[in-house]
């Protein structure tokens, strides 16, 4: 069994008019892949968020992969009925409502791309599901392991953020049958530029300062 360990977190700036405060760790999700298992491949979401932000949703696209992957409904052994291929072993309190894929197909049969839901996947709660993942032409019929996983693109939606979190497994990763590796992050693209409350007063004088020297120069 391929275990590959990405903890990852958004670094949000919060920068003032002339200073900026050091970066804060705001945002995060860490995932668990394991690839090969009994039941099949298995995912885990981990919300690492430090200021207990929601995740409402989770991209997941297989194609992007350097296997190609695809979930495949052909096989046998994970499950019955129109979730054979895609069974969540554990949702706990993360309030998960369903789960859809690129494809018109219930059973998510060759889809390349799933979506899962939450209502109330908070922080330090864990989400785990198992799904069939084959590879496409050229790798056709080869076991999925670390290096086929590499490069699938997550996005995290975290609920009240404007913006999605993107992330490629193993694009800094030693690929093998060892396969680990480092994080890549995304900064905030829409980050706000808010004055420190230190610079709100400088930001006052700054003002009367104008008012001032336009009253003085009116009078002349």
């Amino acid at each position: 069994m391929l275990r590959l360990l990405f903890p990852c977190l958004i670094v949000l700036t919060a920068n003032a008019f002339a200073a900026s405060s050091a970066p804060a760790l705001s945002l995060g999700v860490e995932t668990l892949i394991q690839a090969g298992g009994p039941e099949g491949d298995a995912i885990e979401l981990a919300n690492r968020s430090s200021r207990g932000v929601r995740i409402s949703s989770v991209v997941i696209d297989f194609q992007s992969s350097r296997g190609e992957l695809i979930v495949d409904a052909g096989a046998d052994g994970l499950g019955s009925g129109e979730w054979r291929d895609v069974v969540v072993t554990h949702a706990g309190d993360t309030g998960f409502t369903g789960i859809t894929g690129n494809v018109g197909d219930k059973s998510l049969d060759g889809a390349s791309q799933i979506i899962l839901d939450f209502s109330e996947f908070d922080a330090g709660e864990t989400f785990r599901l198992t799904l069939d993942l084959d590879p496409l032409d050229p790798r056709k019929g080869a076991a999925v392991d670390g290096g086929l996983l590499a490069d699938t693109m997550v996005t995290v939606y975290f609920e009240g953020e404007d913006f999605g979190f993107v992330r490629l497994f193993g694009s800094y990763a030693e690929i093998g049958a060892d396969a680990a590796g480092t994080t890549l992050c995304d900064e905030r693209p829409d980050a706000p530029t808010v004055p420190e409350p230190a610079t709100f007063g400088l930001v006052g004088l700054g003002m009367a300062g104008v008012g001032w020297f336009r009253r003085k120069k009116l009078r002349r």
